[in-house]
């Protein structure tokens, strides 16, 4: 038979829990007791056991990231927040509590829409891998054309280069008479 030993006893809570609604904006709250910082709990390990799984997560969370935890159970209006918005970096750590969906949304599109549109670190990594693939199999950078990339548009082009330098032949041979 194996034991386990009793979580250990929370924390106080130092801070009250920030909160997000759209009537309300930002306002604070006491702590729920169940939110409470365990001693050596870590992050990711409060969230689940309070049942929250990351549910988005952007930036780089070496650096400054918003993550989003999100729990199933708590939109019947208990005391848990449904979304929990965990903002960080190296010197701050900040969450913001939501209550329901349609706040989570607003939150994240209002306040948070510059880690939307902003390139994750995974994706510039992979941009750069494809363009030095790129590089190494058709010799050239992405933003050149050659008559592997696209054969038709490449005849295009070279048949509008012949046609151009024919006629600036043609001006030059008809200016040269003239002057004759």
């Amino acid at each position: 038979m194996t034991t386990t030993n009793p979580p250990t006893e929370p924390t106080e809570p130092t801070e009250p829990l920030l909160c997000w609604s759209q009537e309300r904006g930002y306002y604070e709250q006491p702590m729920p007791p169940e939110l409470v910082w365990r001693d050596g709990e870590e992050v990711f390990e409060r969230f689940l056991r309070l049942g929250y799984e990351r549910n988005h997560w952007v930036g780089d969370e070496r650096a400054e990231c918003v993550r989003v935890y999100r729990r199933e159970y708590s939109a019947d209006g208990g005391d848990l927040p449904a979304y929990v918005f965990v903002i960080s970096d190296y010197e701050s750590y900040e969450e913001i509590a939501v209550w329901s969906r349609a706040d989570m949304m607003a939150l994240r599109d209002t306040h948070f829409a510059r880690f939307a549109a902003a390139p994750s670190d995974d994706v510039e990594k992979l941009r750069v891998m494809a363009e030095r693939a790129f590089q190494a199999w058709h010799g050239h950078s992405s933003d050149k054309l050659c008559p592997r990339c696209d054969p038709e548009k490449w005849d295009m082009i070279q048949k509008a280069t012949l046609e151009r330098e024919l006629r600036d032949a043609k001006g030059r041979a008809q200016k040269h008479r003239g002057k004759a």
